[in-house]
């Protein structure tokens, strides 16, 4: 009996999901959102999309996980240009302004055109704002700014 019962919970344990997380860190006091550019719009084409539907939140000095059952290597793999762009806004320019203003004066505080090669040297850690192991990666504004 306790061969059987170590059988099932074997197997049932390789039926389990996976699932894998990609962490936005908000080191900030104030509250920002994301939008990650990977079902409307697509690296190279870095507009807005027209909607904000699909927008994350981040509470001050807090981490968003995006969760995914798809490794997030797959995921790339199927975008144009195998880069994921991941913007952050921050909450108060949302509040105070339409979304369509947003869209058209571009109000992001940074873009992130990220590869897989930066998601496995960040181990999935995404930072904003940017950390010194961020420096080389595609963003704008650009490191620094």
């Amino acid at each position: 009996m306790k061969k059987i019962i170590t059988l099932i919970l074997s197997l049932s344990y390789l039926q389990c999901d996976k699932f894998y997380d990609l962490e936005i860190h908000n080191n900030t006091d104030k509250t920002i959102n994301i939008y990650f550019a990977d079902g409307e719009t697509y690296y190279p084409d870095t507009l807005l999309p027209e909607a904000n539907k699909r927008l994350k939140e981040a509470k001050l000095n807090k981490t968003h996980y995006e969760t995914s059952m798809v490794q997030w290597g797959k995921i790339l793999k199927k975008l144009p240009k195998d880069t994921l762009s991941i913007f952050i806004f921050s909450s108060d320019t949302l509040n105070k302004y339409r979304w369509e203003e947003v869209r058209r004066d571009y109000k992001i505080l940074r873009r992130y055109d990220l590869s897989i090669q930066d998601l496995e040297l960040l181990d999935y850690k995404v930072y904003y704002p940017p950390t010194s192991a961020m420096s080389r990666m595609k963003m704008y504004p650009k490191y620094g700014r």
